[in-house]
């Protein structure tokens, strides 16, 4: 299942059509928003024992004995170098160099390196080397959350993923392979929302026994769920999938933006405690960052222009709260009413600009650089 991003699938689909593969790629954008899956149907494609004319959206579910071999990391003429949490290192290049010696075996041969960011400053020094010795019918598709070194950047194609629009994620929901398969009930809201969600890839069991009389209450917390979910995905695709086919995933997302929200009333030295915590959690820099951010520019556009960007469930936690005393680091503001005076509207939202600024500079030094994740995000704790 593809969800956007349909130019880039246009684009490679040409490319594929004119046979005119033989380029090395840079994949670049935010984590789950689809680089890994197209770049794995674009391998299929190009590597398939089927026709050559198929697209990348005619190779999805494709069973053949290439296609299955590349979900398994068998085949030979594809080599996959994944580290998530682990740099990539100059030993994992070392060892792509031997794999690298052998013929291919059909007419391509596709190194994906995902998560290149990772990559180490030896180890992009000997990826360059490779990059600039390397000929056909070897290429390189490199998937990556930031810019790599402009030295390889030079040497490659750059295709850029942005997240996707929420049309896009409203068509998705409103697709009927979805529409038809998601089913939401709250059995006991006093105990908590249980989510049941039923779909033809059996990923959890099917609703059961709604009451009659509860059929109506069915479908509205169903609308809800879905406006949760699409929410939390913020634009990422993956997330999305994976939101919808777990109720647990989902249930677990709604629980990082509670406490998220918590965090944020905290002092500055409780932002600091639940921070250090967070990272110890393995948890993302980017998605501290962008969480922060959105939750900043949703709750003031929402505020401001009475547009609901936040669903209602979510905004719960949010309702008793002056942005500034929530949002904004040791910052104290007001406001009449629900906008203050129209004079005054400037000032009520200075600090929370100034908050938003802030978080832009620091997403963009850490797609840029490998700083100290805990020092990056511990600015906004303390400014």
């Amino acid at each position: 299942m593809i969800i956007g991003h349909q130019k880039i699938l246009l684009y490679l689909n040409n490319l594929i059509k004119n046979k005119n593969v033989l380029r090395n790629y840079l994949f670049l954008g935010p984590e789950s928003v689809g680089k890994s899956k197209i770049a794995n149907l674009f391998i299929k494609a190009v590597l398939s024992e089927q026709s050559s004319d198929n697209t990348l959206q005619d190779i999805d579910g494709c069973s053949c004995s290439v296609c299955r071999s590349i979900e398994n990391n068998i085949c030979s003429d594809f080599i996959l170098i994944n580290k998530e949490k682990d740099e990539i290192g100059i030993d994992d290049i070392r060892e792509l160099k031997k794999k690298l010696l052998f013929k291919p075996v059909s007419q391509y041969r596709i190194v994906l390196i995902e998560q290149a960011q990772n990559l180490t400053e030896e180890a992009s020094n000997a990826i360059l080397k490779i990059l600039e010795d390397m000929a056909p019918p070897t290429f390189f598709i490199f998937l990556s959350t930031r810019l790599l070194k402009p030295t390889i950047i030079s040497r490659l194609e750059v295709i850029k993923f942005h997240l996707l629009s929420d049309e896009e994620v409203a068509g998705f929901f409103e697709g009927d392979d979805i529409n038809n398969n998601i089913n939401c009930h709250s059995e006991s809201r006093k105990a908590g929302r249980r989510i049941l969600l039923n779909s033809e890839r059996s990923f959890v069991a099917p609703l059961c026994g709604a009451p009659q009389d509860d059929k109506r209450e069915t479908v509205n917390y169903k609308k809800e769920v879905q406006d949760e979910i699409q929410y939390l995905a913020a634009g990422r695709a993956g997330k999305l999938i994976d939101l919808i086919s777990s109720p647990e995933r989902l249930q677990s997302s709604i629980n990082f933006f509670n406490k998220f929200v918590a965090m944020m009333k905290l002092s500055m030295k409780g932002k600091l405690v639940c921070i250090d915590d967070y990272l110890k959690n393995d948890g993302k820099t980017d998605v501290f960052l962008e969480s922060w951010l959105k939750i900043l520019t949703d709750y003031m556009v929402s505020d401001l222009t009475g547009q609901a960007r936040i669903p209602n469930s979510l905004k719960e936690k949010l309702r008793h709260c002056e942005p500034s005393e929530t949002l904004c680091p040791s910052v104290a503001l007001s406001g009449g009413g629900r906008f203050g005076h129209l004079q005054n509207l400037n000032s009520k939202y200075k600090e929370v600009a100034k908050s938003l600024k802030q978080i832009l500079v620091l997403k963009e030094l850490d797609s840029r650089y490998n700083l100290n994740k805990k020092l990056l995000l511990e600015q906004l704790a303390i400014e």
